[in-house]
Order: structure tokens, then C-alpha cells, then sequence
């Protein structure tokens, strides 16, 4: 363990307080996480996921420097040294990288056949994608609009809220 990581993790036993850094890079966030995930500090964890997750999303927006210059990178990164076991937790970090990332065919092929990233981030990255295309919806509103909050079926054109839930 580095001095920067012993201070992070020293800082959240003790003060309870974690915060990112004024950039965000991939290489910094995985050393982290993994010095984390190594002395079993599920917390901390947690804690960079969603500040990362919400940064981001407050970055869709901002004009000014972005503090996470490529956020799949940085997901890219951290599944190379992340547990399978940290799957639902990372799928937070894959939603929002997708959505602030230009995302091409050509790059989900190479995620798909394993040209791009380790296994977990192949599965993470397609079943974000999975879920992206389904909330285009049809086949039937996905199952009768489960689970939706409302809005139209891009596909056929139905107002989702009037559609009853099965």
C-alpha cells in the first residue's frame, strides 16, 4: 500500500469522510479501490461508486472542465482489479459511464469479443447496454411497461403510463 491509498484509508476508519480528488483519473481510482476492496472496506467502496456515479451525472451538463476526463476508462481500470462480487455495485459506474461516454458500434463489438477490458467489464458494459435498448421499449412495452415511470414507447408510439402493469 502506497502513502496516498494509506491516507485515503486511514482518513475513512477514522474520520468517516472520503471525497475525490479534483480529477478523476483511472489508474488513481483503481489503486484505491483496490487497496479498499483488499483490507475489506466494503464502505468506501460504496462511497467512490456513488460519488463517481454522481459526479458524473452532474457533469452532463456542466460546461465548465470536467473532473473525470474518460469515464470508461476509469470503469475500465477498475474492473481489471475489481471481484466479480462487485458486480451490482459497478453497474452503477457503467450507466453513467455509457451515458457521458461516445458510445460506437465498432467499441461494443470489441467489449463483446473481448478485445476491450477484462470479462467483468465485458458483462457489466453489455448488460448496461441491454438495459439502455430495452428502455427504448416495445416487445409488447417491455412486458407491459414494468417498472416504468412513464413517458412514450419509442418504438410504437404508446404513452406508457396507460399501460396497465402485468
Amino acid at each position: 500500500m502506497e502513502p496516498p491509498e494509506f491516507e485515503i484509508m486511514i482518513q475513512w476508519l477514522y474520520d468517516g469522510g472520503y471525497e475525490l480528488p479534483d480529477e478523476v483519473y483511472g489508474s488513481d481510482f483503481a489503486c484505491i479501490y483496490k487497496t479498499a476492496d483488499f483490507l475489506g472496506i466494503s464502505g468506501l467502496k460504496q462511497e467512490m461508486v456513488k460519488q463517481f456515479a454522481t459526479l458524473l451525472k452532474s457533469e452532463r451538463t456542466a460546461t465548465e472542465i470536467r473532473r473525470i476526463k474518460s469515464p470508461l476508462t476509469v470503469l475500465l481500470e477498475v474492473t481489471e482489479i475489481a471481484p466479480c462480487s462487485d458486480w451490482e455495485l459497478l453497474r452503477h459506474m457503467a450507466n453513467e459511464a455509457m451515458v457521458a461516454s461516445s458510445f460506437t458500434k465498432d467499441g461494443l463489438f470489441d467489449i463483446a469479443t473481448g478485445k476491450l477490458g477484462s470479462p467483468l467489464f465485458a458483462a457489466i458494459m453489455l448488460e448496461a447496454y441491454q438495459t439502455y435498448i430495452r428502455l427504448n421499449t416495445c416487445i409488447r412495452c417491455v412486458f407491459n411497461a414494468k417498472d416504468r415511470p412513464g413517458g412514450f414507447c419509442r418504438v410504437c408510439k404508446k404513452d406508457l403510463s396507460t399501460i396497465p402493469k402485468s
